[in-house]
C-alpha cells in the first residue's frame, strides 16, 4: 500500500512538473500572479518563477522613462505658442502603489504587462497638459522668450505637487522645440539686427574716439618735441646775448680793425676805414677823393 501511495505521489509530481513553466520577471519590473479567482497576494522581483500553465505572470513596469507631450498655449498677447514638455518618469516603488496597479489596471492576459505609459496617460497627461497651460498663458510671447530656463523650472515647481498624490514620481521637466508665431520671430530677428547695428556703431565709436586719441598724444607729443627745441634755441640764445658785453664788442671791433690794417699794409688799392669814420667829413672827403 505505501508503495502505490508512493508510486500515486510521484505520478502527480510529473504531471505537476509537465503542467508548469519557468516565467522571468525582468530588471526593472515587478510581477504578480494572476489566477482564474485574482491576483495572488505576493509581489514578485526579477528573477525566475514556475507556476502552472492556468496562471498568468503579470508584469509591472518599473523602470525610468522618458515622456514628451506637443502643446499649444494661447499666450497673454493672443498669440499662440507651440512647444514640447519632455520629463523623466517612474512608478513610486511603493507596496501599496505598486498592488494598486495589480488591480486598478486592467491587463490583457495575453500581452501580461501593466506598462508605465499607461499609467502616465491615466494618472499624470492631464497634470501635464493643465499645469503646462497654466503656466504658460500668464507670460506674453517676449517674455517666454526672455524667461525660457525660468519657465522651465517654474512648470516643474507647478507639476511636481500635483504628481504627488499619484502612483507616478517625477524627476525632472524641460520645455523645448519652441515654436514662435511668425510675427514674433520677425520681431525678434529685427531687435537683434538693432542689437548689432548698436554694438556695430559703439565699436565704430570706440575705434574713432581711438584714432582720435591717437592723433592727440601725437600732436602733443610733436608740440613737446617743437617747445623743447624752442626752449633749447632760446636757453641758447640767453646764454649768448648774456656773454657779450660792450668791452667785448670793442675787443672784436679792434681785432677786425687789426686784420684789416694788416690787408692794407700789404699795398694794393685797398683804403682800410673804421665804419666809424663813414659818418665824418674827413671819412666822406676821403671815400669820394680820387
Amino acid at each position: 500500500m505505501k508503495r502505490v501511495l508512493i508510486a500515486i505521489m510521484a505520478v502527480l509530481s510529473i504531471s505537476l512538473m509537465a503542467g508548469c513553466s519557468w516565467e522571468r520577471i525582468p530588471p526593472a519590473h515587478k510581477g504578480k500572479v494572476l489566477t482564474g479567482s485574482g491576483y495572488q497576494q505576493e509581489v514578485l522581483d526579477p528573477s525566475r518563477h514556475m507556476m502552472p500553465f492556468w496562471h498568468n505572470l503579470i508584469l509591472l513596469d518599473m523602470s525610468v522613462q522618458t515622456f514628451s507631450e506637443d502643446m499649444v498655449v494661447i499666450l497673454q498677447d493672443r498669440l499662440e505658442l507651440k512647444f514640447d514638455v519632455k520629463f523623466r518618469a517612474s512608478l513610486r516603488n511603493d507596496p501599496d502603489i505598486i498592488n494598486s496597479m495589480f488591480n486598478d489596471i486592467k491587463v490583457d492576459r495575453k500581452e501580461g504587462l501593466v506598462d508605465l505609459r499607461t499609467v502616465y496617460e491615466i494618472y499624470g497627461l492631464m497634470v501635464i497638459e493643465n499645469k503646462s497651460r497654466e503656466v504658460l498663458n500668464k507670460y506674453t510671447s517676449e517674455e517666454v522668450y526672455l524667461n525660457y530656463s525660468n519657465i522651465s523650472s517654474e512648470l516643474a515647481a507647478a507639476i511636481k505637487p500635483e504628481l504627488e498624490s499619484t502612483p507616478l514620481e517625477l524627476e525632472n521637466v524641460i520645455i523645448s522645440g519652441m515654436e514662435f508665431p511668425p510675427v514674433v520671430t520677425d520681431a525678434i530677428e529685427v531687435a537683434k539686427e538693432r542689437e548689432l547695428d548698436i554694438q556695430r556703431e559703439r565699436a565704430q565709436n570706440e575705434i574713432d574716439l581711438l584714432r582720435k586719441e591717437n592723433e592727440r598724444a601725437l600732436a602733443e607729443a610733436e608740440y613737446q618735441t617743437r617747445m623743447t627745441k624752442a626752449k633749447t634755441i632760446r636757453d641758447e640764445n640767453r646764454t649768448i646775448a648774456e656773454g657779450i658785453t660792450d668791452d667785448l664788442l670793442q675787443y672784436y671791433q679792434i681785432e677786425v680793425q687789426k686784420e684789416f690794417a694788416k690787408q692794407a699794409s700789404k699795398g694794393g688799392n685797398m683804403t682800410f676805414m673804421p665804419i666809424e669814420s663813414l659818418s665824418t667829413v674827413g671819412g666822406s672827403v676821403r671815400t669820394y677823393s680820387k
